[in-house]
């Protein structure tokens, strides 16, 4: 810093400091708010409620006698489905279906090929008590859920779900989605409260606020508190040499200058977290996409499928290469070195509850002939070329697009990365389409992640410098403590500047 004459510093100095305070008054309601309830989402990651186990249903082996698919939808007069998956409802074994254009799910008994009656339903009860661990317990009511809103927000990937309640003194409600025969989240009354009063305090997202102000006045308050410290640093610097101030001053100077590059860090990639969702609104509404090819109902021979002795994890009829297969999903056999295994759908979030199993898929074909051996990963890249067209093929409008074939596919078992935990799904392939990483899970031929160089450098810095990501090595707990005691400090920084502003003039602290 170059040195100034007296007149010169103290005129900078009263600018520096008159814009501090006018923008520090600005700021301290939104860093009261933004860090108490930043400070709450460790303990909400820490305290959700878990499930007994985030492994599906297994299957056991059809029976002997069990008629062809084919068949069942013959006598129920379907000639064309998009989805046909073998599913355990109340300890039996049901063929799961999806029509094309029909809004929801039918279920055909495996052995006799007689339907069930509010089968989709059925299943959401059953998989709810599965995921909780509770056969018996009551539940209150049952609730489809078609979009996103209210305590299930996008953040949770899959609809449609259904909502199952459970008459607990802490509100259980489950929610699952029959058609992957997944978790997709927990909410109890306790999560439930936290989780408005984060996304009330720390989104802004109220009812009745048009979506611009709310924007706006976000992105306002961010500039203030990205924009405070600085100028505070700025008002230290130049009174260097000066007689120093004590009490609330002092206070508000040390606590201010402790917390006030991990204050900027978190503002400026909050504004351009923000800036990213404003300007791509449908950044993540939309995973996961899945491909729902159409399937002659008449070539879903299952006859010839071989019994299995052990266990299946899934089992779904999938179109590869135009040829029809069921891809099968079984616990690997346990070795020292068992390589590419994965999780059933969810990892166990936040590290918490036990290791999944590790899971071998194979390609069983329909037809009498033998084809060519298929793979998870030949699958896949079919998966990320149906999914997410190439632009060469498409107008050029278009955003869905990417520039180059899909290519070097690699297994991706956990969350990490540009991978998190917000994309629920694992395992996936990994492919690289030009200049985008795409990322695919077979299980339930869905799209799970898309991500530009853009959306990559987002995230990290997201991850990284608001999140506090980039502390993880030192442990989950030390590092949520840190975080928690620097919101608490700017929090005490805010408010000792507050009470400054407010203070009589003339009187010193």
């Amino acid at each position: 810093m170059a040195v100034l004459d007296a007149p010169r510093r103290l005129r900078r100095l009263r600018g520096w400091l008159r814009w501090h305070r006018a923008l520090g008054a600005l700021a301290c309601a939104a860093v009261l708010l933004w860090s108490l309830s930043g400070a709450m989402h460790p303990l909400m990651s820490r305290y959700q409620p878990r499930p007994a186990t985030f492994t599906a249903p297994l299957l056991t082996s059809l029976p002997a006698v069990a008629p062809a698919l084919s068949s069942i939808l013959a006598s129920a007069g379907i000639a064309e489905v998009t989805h046909a998956r073998l599913v355990q409802v109340e300890g039996r074994p049901y063929w799961q279906v999806a029509q094309p254009d029909a809004a929801g799910l039918r279920y055909f008994d495996a052995a006799d090929g007689s339907p069930l009656a509010d089968g989709e339903a059925r299943h959401a009860r059953f998989l709810a008590r599965h995921f909780l661990g509770q056969g018996s317990a009551p539940i209150t009511a049952v609730t489809r859920i078609e979009e996103f809103g209210g305590e299930y927000a996008w953040v949770n990937r899959l609809l449609p779900v259904y909502r199952v309640d459970f008459a607990r003194p802490d509100g259980m409600r489950a929610y699952v989605e029959p058609r992957s025969a997944q978790l997709a989240t927990l909410i109890d009354d306790r999560k439930a409260l936290f989780n408005g009063a984060f996304v009330l305090f720390h989104t802004w997202l109220l009812p009745g606020l048009p979506e611009a102000l709310r924007l706006a006045l976000a992105a306002l308050c961010l500039f203030a508190v990205t924009a405070t410290p600085v100028l505070g640093i700025g008002v230290w610097l130049l009174r260097r040499g000066l007689p120093a101030s004590g009490g609330l001053r002092r206070a508000h100077r040390v606590l201010g200058l402790s917390v006030a590059l991990a204050v900027v860090a978190s503002g400026l990639s909050g504004a351009w977290h923000l800036a990213k969702g404003a300007l791509d609104r449908g950044a993540g509404r939309q995973w996961p996409l899945r491909h729902t090819p159409v399937m002659a109902a008449a070539a879903l021979d299952t006859a010839s499928l071989p019994s299995w002795s052990t266990p299946l994890l899934s089992l779904r009829l999938v179109e590869v290469e135009g040829r029809l297969y069921a891809r099968l999903l079984a616990p690997a056999a346990p070795t020292p070195e068992s390589g590419h295994g994965g999780h059933a759908g969810h990892a166990s979030h936040a590290g918490h509850g036990a290791a999944p199993p590790v899971l071998v898929a194979s390609y069983v074909a329909l037809s009498g002939a033998a084809p060519a051996a298929v793979t998870d990963a030949d699958y896949a890249r079919e998966l990320a070329a149906a999914l997410v067209p190439r632009c060469a093929a498409e107008p050029p409008a278009t955003s869905a697009c990417v520039d180059a074939p899909p290519l070097a596919a690699g297994l991706v078992e956990g969350f990490g990365g540009e991978y998190g935990l917000v994309n629920k799904l694992l395992p996936v392939w990994r492919f690289e389409a030009g200049d985008t990483r795409l990322y695919v899970h077979p299980e339930t031929a869905a799209l799970a992640a898309r991500v530009s160089p853009a959306d990559y450098a987002e995230g990290w810095t997201f991850a990284t410098l608001h999140k506090w990501q980039a502390l993880e090595f030192i442990g989950r707990w030390p590092r949520d403590v840190l975080q928690i005691a620097w919101a608490v400090m700017s929090a005490l920084t805010a408010l000792l500047g507050l009470r400054l502003l407010l203070r009589k003039p003339g009187r010193r602290a």
